[in-house]
């Protein structure tokens, strides 16, 4: 097991089905200390366990030479995952929902020996 720190910043949007993002409501930071066998089990823990979202990896974008990953989740005024009904109800426009976009950097932490100066 290898040890990452993980930051991510979060552009919190209203968002229509018709009109798409709108006016930016929220921004955030978040971090973690995590252990995981690689980078990519590190930023599924991430995303599923701590941000309480489902990694699918067809909708992240990669970029900045593999350093920044952005990905981008329907969720609802209490920032939680938007399900299947809320969806639903927010192409009818009957519910509101938001776009959270965050970028995300990942980073190998390696434990190293102190030596005093001679």
């Amino acid at each position: 097991m290898k040890l990452y720190y993980i930051d991510s910043i979060h552009f919190v949007h209203e968002d229509d089905f018709q009109e798409g993002e709108g006016n930016l409501v929220n921004s955030y930071s978040l971090h973690k200390l995590l252990t995981a066998d690689s980078v990519d089990q590190a930023i599924e823990l991430y995303i599923t366990t701590f941000l309480g979202f489902n990694l699918e990896w067809d909708k992240a974008d990669i970029r900045d030479d593999n350093k920044i990953l952005d990905y981008s989740e329907l969720v609802d005024n209490d920032n939680n995952k938007a399900n299947m009904s809320k969806i639903e109800n927010w192409k009818l426009g009957v519910t509101k929902l938001y776009s959270n976009r965050f970028q995300m950097k990942v980073h190998e932490l390696i434990s190293r020996e102190i030596i005093k100066p001679s």
